[in-house]
């Protein structure tokens, strides 16, 4: 996919979102309560997104399907590393397995609001206003202040 098209596809997808013309919940609304939609492009090329309290995923065609719930809280910032997504909300970091398709919360890691996530590969950067920045050089398995 050239590099131009994913940037566009994702700004038109959050454009759906933030709209309510995806809407796989009858009665919901995307603004509802200050909500505000969480996405990551996945190993696969397609999108992942966070909308009300289900993860959906969004093929190169544009067709969104549930694929599971999401954690306690509201979702912050999302990174995918390899065929796995992090979550960050305001009750900590999760791990969405697509094997196990489940949330684990993070070992080693405070329960605080992580609102900032970023990676590259195995490299993740975790940041929390209270608890401040934290580093993974494993995907997520083990993390330092």
């Amino acid at each position: 996919m050239p590099k131009l098209i994913r940037p566009l596809l994702a700004v038109l997808v959050l454009l759906f979102l933030t709209s309510g013309a995806i809407s796989l919940r009858s009665g919901t609304s995307p603004t509802l309560g200050g909500y505000r939609p969480t996405l990551t492009s996945g190993l696969d090329g397609g999108i992942y997104a966070v909308h009300y309290r289900d993860l959906v995923a969004i093929d190169r065609g544009g067709h969104a399907s549930r694929v599971g719930g999401v954690p306690p809280g509201t979702a912050l910032a999302m990174v995918s590393v390899g065929a796995d997504l992090i979550l960050g909300t305001e009750h900590g970091i999760y791990r969405w397995t697509s094997s196990g398709q489940q949330w684990s919360p993070l070992p080693g890691l405070p329960m605080a609001k992580f609102s900032a996530l970023a990676d590259q590969g195995q490299f993740i950067i975790a940041s929390a206003w209270s608890v401040g920045i934290w580093v993974s050089n494993d995907a997520g398995l083990s993390w330092t202040r």
